[in-house]
């Protein structure tokens, strides 16, 4: 007993500290090429900030798949009319005895109404040129590829306040003297003791017009924090401006498109090339000189002699490499994860996709594109909208005859609703059979339904009633053709309208 005992209770040898920390930590012969800094994010991004918003600037210049990148961006956060405003102003109404709540439809419809107003060129912009609309679609380009991007805010126009775009470039990032006020400047941006943005100090010009020689941007100016909207999305605590979001895949996606040029130029130089006349002896060549090589036409149906001592070597190349489709698809599909975006979409690929597996991808796809319409409306669109609402009511803007909106009731008013652009599925019919089918059981409301769709549900609803008096002004009765209601129950579809089926027949 004693003996088990004492080899039971014994000293077990020291286990070494690499085995007992984690294996990222490990310094061996295969990490020690892992060089990772612990410097804080201003401090690392400053170094390779413009380097990087050039490349990623050249990239969406001259990369298919960067431009198309870029065009899903716009198409699935904005859609072809941008993220669209419903006010939802409520106010309390005696009803007998009891007060209920409803919506106020008068006071929506003047904002909505001045708000599509001030949405025009000639109101959004100091310079005139560009709508509400086209600024979104700046924005959710900028700052993915530059990382950030600026607003200047004006009291000017018929609002008493108009957005100036501002390119990140105006931003003075080598600028970090400490500022007169004692505040500290970081990467160009002015912070208090207490962290809170004070202001910008911006060139007057953009650093990159021809008119400026090098490092003359013209004189830097500070600008009030308040007076200026950068957008950017941190990715870290205390990052002061952006990154492009393509960071991670830029790189990656350039050494990949000089390599598809590389097997293009070399399958072309083998369609080129068909053989190579080989000598055998020291006779002089007597045929025809260009330069330093020697050459000789063939023709179809030609039948020629090759000269004394010659050879005729093929010239025979492998190109395009009968792994090339692979390998491509592979390195798209990881450029496509460091962007977010399902490789179909991405790479514009439905070969081998089926229903199953194309809607599983879409699911994940279009929550990353919520996340950033989330973050596009809390950052861009609901600050300019509230901005652009304190003002147009505080110089009585807002008006319907003698009705003037007053700037005391703001926080009443200040009640938007955004509607960003939402998607089909690939089976419409099943998805509305189940919203019916949810409306029904009380699971949900049809406002719910038609706000998820993106729509308005007081639109709607006015649109049904002019299309009705409509058809009754032109003694139409649509209801008495459509005959028995449509079975919301969800059915089997038949074998040949199988979608999945539809779509990997060319698999079996």
């Amino acid at each position: 007993m004693m003996p088990f005992l004492k080899k039971l209770f014994r000293r077990q040898p020291d286990i070494p500290q690499r085995l007992r920390g984690y294996n990222l930590a490990a310094v061996d012969r295969l990490t020690a090429d892992w060089i990772a800094g612990n410097a804080n994010a201003n401090k690392e991004i400053a170094p390779s900030l413009k380097t990087m918003r050039q490349r990623a600037r050249d990239l969406e210049r001259n990369n298919d798949y960067m431009r198309g990148y870029f065009r899903l961006l716009e198409n699935n956060v904005l859609g072809h009319r941008g993220i669209g405003l419903e006010m939802k102003i409520t106010e309390m109404v005696r009803d007998g005895t009891v007060w209920v709540k409803q919506y106020d439809r008068r006071a929506n419809d003047m904002i909505e109404a001045a708000w599509r107003r001030w949405c025009r060129p000639e109101s959004c912009t100091v310079g005139g040129t560009l709508s509400w609309l086209d600024l979104q679609r700046l924005a959710i380009r900028s700052v993915p590829r530059d990382g950030a991007c600026l607003f200047r805010k004006w009291p000017s126009g018929p609002f008493a306040f108009q957005l100036e775009p501002m390119e990140i470039d105006h931003l003075n990032t080598d600028w970090r003297t400490p500022s007169a006020r004692g505040n500290e400047v970081n990467l160009g941006i002015e912070y208090m003791p207490s962290g809170k943005v004070a202001g910008y100090w911006l060139y007057k010009r953009h650093p990159g017009e021809q008119t400026y020689a090098t490092n003359t941007y013209g004189p830097t100016i500070f600008v009030a924090a308040t007076d200026v909207l950068h957008l950017f999305k941190p990715e870290r605590i205390g990052q002061a401006t952006g990154v492009p979001w393509l960071h991670s895949a830029g790189s990656r996606l350039k050494n990949l498109t000089a390599y598809e040029e590389a097997e293009v130029i070399a399958a072309r130089a083998g369609a080129s090339k068909m053989a190579f006349l080989e000598k055998a002896t020291s006779e002089p060549y007597t045929g025809v000189m260009a330069g330093d090589q020697r050459q000789m036409e063939i023709a179809p149906g030609m039948i020629e002699e090759l000269p004394a001592g010659m050879t005729l070597k093929p010239f025979d190349v492998s190109h395009p490499n009968s792994n090339l489709n692979e390998f491509i698809k592979a390195e798209l599909r990881g450029i496509a994860a460091g962007l977010g975006l399902s490789y179909v979409s991405f790479a514009n690929d439905l070969e081998g996709v089926n229903y199953s597996s194309i809607r599983a991808g879409l699911l994940e796809e279009r929550e990353n594109w919520k996340a950033v319409q989330k973050w596009f409306i809390d950052g861009f669109i609901a600050p300019v909208f509230e901005e652009w609402l304190v003002r147009a009511l505080a110089m009585g803007a807002i008006s319907e005859g003698n009705l003037v909106l007053p700037v005391a009731k703001f926080d009443k008013f200040n009640r938007p609703e955004w509607k960003p652009r939402r998607w089909d599925w690939v089976d419409p019919l099943k998805d509305m059979q189940a919203s019916v089918l949810a409306v029904e059981k009380g699971f949900t409301s049809r406002r719910a339904v038609i706000s998820e769709a993106g729509g308005d549900i007081e639109s709607v609803f006015a649109d049904q009633a002019a299309d009705e008096a409509l058809a009754e002004l032109n003694g139409l009765d649509f209801a008495a053709d459509s005959g028995q209601q449509a079975n919301t129950q969800p059915t089997q579809p038949d074998e040949g309208d199988d979608p999945e089926a539809a779509l990997t027949d060319d698999k079996e």
